[in-house]
């Protein structure tokens, strides 16, 4: 059995949560069978074939279009996508098409029927305007509502964007329903796309797995103490209420690993509340100059009003030992064991923030207390280990079962049929 990925961009080349994810995907599935990728690269001029172990990795250029930029992002690359898989099905004739992120999904899982399809759900763009809006989805808007949200987001353009969106998403929805299974990372997703269409049957929660990483002894008593985000830069990422939190913390600096326009409305803002000397922004942190900030870091905070689907800095912060205060939004209770791994927020007000930091560093337990939690509920639940038996045991339970399929699959796109193959 042989396992053919896909996704629009992948790590190293996007250092982002699902660029990064899609990665380990496929490299721990690669560890128990033969797995290929698809993928394609800005950074390219000619197809590169990487090999490492069983993973086999073939990147494209991704041409943008001069004239038409947005389509770059959309049909575009689509079409780009759909064409590099047609040449790698011809070399590795896989069993199965597994499409990793949304990016990828729609339309290109439409032209592959012949083939067992998969697609991983990663994402909250199941509505009209590309997410959530203060933790919650405009999935189920009223047309009058979208027509009021589409003019506030888009102005006069709004009529041509409602359109496409929604043509958009009737491509998605097509697509997700015609796979054998649909991979939501957490069950907070796999609630979204039951809503959206997809049936019950097909749906199947797998987690994104995070290898175990460098974990640092933490100390019982410190003098001072350091909270870590590490994420975009925006308003719906609550971090403005941390930076309001730590006028009641003195022993507390700040951290901040990201980068956005944001960034300037919270400098002001620390500065104007006499905090900025222990508020620290580091801008874009690559993954070596991450880990170091992560050995030095006590707590991490995700304090999101975006709907996340689950936060891969809160399981990476898990496995080296980092309790995590989360607010209670998508998939973040299922990244925190509330009171044993780190504290679930419902309501986000710095008060709120302040008795969950102090119940972490000055409470009944002590700091070792919640890092040996959380790398237990870290190798329990999200080992690249654990992760790859899933996905294996779901392509088994799909493909084995329709052995079929796959043979007519292996047939239709053999080297002999059409045109042949040219890289």
């Amino acid at each position: 059995m042989k396992i053919l990925f896909v996704t629009r961009m992948m790590y190293p080349d996007v250092i982002g949560g699902g660029e990064i994810s899609a990665y380990h995907i496929a490299k721990c599935v690669s560890e128990r069978i033969p797995t290929v990728v698809v993928c394609l690269s800005e950074r390219l001029k000619e197809p590169v074939i990487e090999k490492d172990g069983n993973l086999t990795i073939y990147r494209f250029p991704w041409n943008k279009s001069k004239y038409f930029p947005r389509l770059s992002n959309l049909e575009y690359c689509y079409w780009q996508i759909y064409k590099a898989i047609k040449k790698v099905i011809k070399i590795e004739k896989p069993d199965g098409i597994h499409f990793l992120n949304f990016g990828s999904i729609h339309p290109v899982a439409l032209l592959f029927r012949k083939v067992p399809t998969f697609a991983t759900c990663n994402g909250p763009w199941f509505c009209t305007f590309g997410g959530y809006h203060h933790g919650k989805s405009c999935m189920g808007c009223s047309w009058k509502e979208k027509i009021s949200l589409g003019f506030n987001h888009w102005r006069w353009k709004f009529p041509v964007y409602l359109a496409y969106t929604e043509w958009s998403h009737f491509l998605l929805k097509t697509a997700l329903r015609i796979c054998k299974c649909v991979v939501p990372v957490s069950t907070a997703m796999k609630s979204m796309l039951s809503k959206y269409g997809v049936k019950d049957r097909c749906l199947r929660v797998i987690h994104n797995p995070v290898p175990v990483l460098k974990s640092k002894k933490k100390n019982e008593k410190k003098k001072v103490y350091t909270l870590l985000y590490a994420g975009r830069l925006s308003e719906d990422k609550g971090i403005h209420t941390v930076i309001k939190s730590l006028t009641f913390l003195n022993n507390v600096h700040f951290i901040i690993a990201g980068k956005g326009s944001y960034r300037e409305e919270l400098e002001r803002l620390a500065s104007a509340l006499g905090v900025s000397q222990r508020v620290h922004f580091k801008g874009f942190l690559n993954s070596e100059q991450l880990e170091k900030v992560f050995l030095d870091t006590d707590i991490l905070v995700n304090i999101s009003l975006f709907f996340e689907p689950l936060s891969r800095s809160v399981i990476e912060a898990a496995s080296r030992g980092i309790p995590a205060i989360v607010t209670n939004v998508g998939g973040n209770s299922e990244t925190v064991l509330n009171g044993k791994t780190g504290i679930i927020l419902e309501n986000i007000n710095p008060e709120t923030i302040v008795n969950a930091i102090n119940t972490i560093i000055n409470g009944k337990h002590n700091l070792g207390w919640w890092s040996k939690n959380a790398i237990l509920f870290h190798s329990e639940q999200f080992t690249p280990e654990k992760i790859s038996s899933e996905y294996v045991e779901m392509y088994e339970q799909k493909i084995v079962k329709n052995t079929h399929q796959a043979v007519k699959f292996r047939h239709y796109y053999s080297p002999g049929y059409g045109r042949g193959l040219q890289l």
